[in-house]
């Protein structure tokens, strides 16, 4: 008898026949329509927070296309498929609106603009996006300033952006000062620059206030009160208070960690993703966010019934859902064989 649940073999033959493209499509609108319904239910009219970010995943094979891009500090080889993961962060939950597969040599950071321009037709008002230093491209942000999308992204310690630091340190320079941030000739995709603001920041949760003050006070020497300065680049509008600006901006950008810790939490959904095909990988990897979003949006209607957290663990709910299709299974082999046994007997009856 045929097997009534398919093999992963017979899965894979199956996503082995779309293309790139046909899996961003089919399984993106399956994300799209489940964050319309949680931001109906939960969301309502508030501002959502936009991240991305990039994860490398190890290719052991000997075959090498476009997708396996050179990496180092791997285990066992120097090649890996780097996966771009966009999520939306509101009311304590981050949800997953969107998976690509990224190419060797080719500008990492194009989708961002056609994903945040999705989102905003499908009625989320992004308040920000909050990006790592993998999307220091002037041009990414000059894309999301120009359709209204402000950028927080860590500043990179070059030349000018020390000089910033120097300067404040010896109070010749505010705290926040406007920045022009632009690309060396080469850069991918075309050279560019963007006008931004500087904040700059203090490591370990301190303020750069508190840093300068304290090389003014002979606790730090000049060196490490440098070591001790980090900045951010944005184009949101500067506070009057400039220094709970900047204490703001590294309290908000701490939140993108939801979406380093949601790739973490993908990896345990299912042990294996070394698929053989670019394209079967990136439909695994849509459906490990499609048990993801499901997870957040379960977690947060426990959590406001009352529930203890360490009852809503992703464990926990896949146990729980393991469960539900246990039951969904034996619905469906019991409805399959009353068919074949009536089909059989209809069969003997005419015999």
């Amino acid at each position: 008898m045929r097997r009534f649940i398919p093999h992963q073999t017979s899965v894979d033959a199956f996503f082995r026949k779309l293309t790139k493209e046909e899996v961003n499509t089919i399984f993106g609108n399956v994300l799209s329509e489940m964050i319309r319904y949680v931001k109906k239910k939960i969301f309502h009219s508030s501002s959502v927070r936009f991240i991305a970010d990039n994860s490398k995943y190890p290719y052991y094979g000997e075959d090498k296309t476009s997708y396996e891009i050179g990496a180092d500090k791997l285990p066992g080889t120097k090649h890996c498929r780097m996966i771009q993961g966009h999520a939306i962060h509101s009311s304590g939950m981050t949800l997953y609106t969107d998976f690509f597969l990224l190419e060797k040599g080719k500008y990492r950071s194009a989708s961002l603009l056609p994903s945040v321009k999705w989102l905003k037709w499908n009625g989320f008002d992004i308040s920000y996006a909050c990006l790592d230093r993998e999307f220091y491209r002037a041009k990414a942000i000059y894309d999301l300033k120009k359709e209204g999308i402000p950028v927080i992204i860590p500043a990179k310690k070059f030349k000018k952006v020390e000089g910033a630091m120097r300067d404040y340190l010896y109070k010749k320079k505010p705290i926040v000062t406007p920045y022009v941030f632009s690309q060396k000739t080469g850069a991918k995709p075309i050279r560019t620059k963007v006008n931004v603001k500087l904040a700059l920041i203090g490591h370990d949760d301190q303020s750069a206030q508190e840093v300068r003050d304290q090389m003014y006070s002979h606790q730090l020497k000049f060196d490490e009160a440098m070591g001790q300065m980090a900045g951010f680049l944005t184009t949101l509008d500067k506070w009057k208070n400039l220094v709970n600006f900047c204490r703001w901006l590294a309290r908000t950008y701490k939140k993108r960690w939801n979406i380093e810790t949601g790739f973490k939490m993908l990896n345990q959904i299912h042990d294996s993703l070394r698929a053989r095909e670019a394209p079967v990988m990136l439909a695994n990897k849509y459906l490990r966010g499609i048990i993801y979003n499901n997870w957040q949006y379960w977690r947060k209607l426990c959590l406001s019934n009352g529930i203890k957290t360490s009852r809503c663990s992703l464990n926990v709910y896949l146990l729980n859902l393991q469960q539900e299709l246990e039951k969904v299974y034996i619905y469906e082999m019991k409805k399959k064989l009353f068919n074949q046994l009536k089909n059989k007997e209809k069969g003997g009856e005419k015999r």
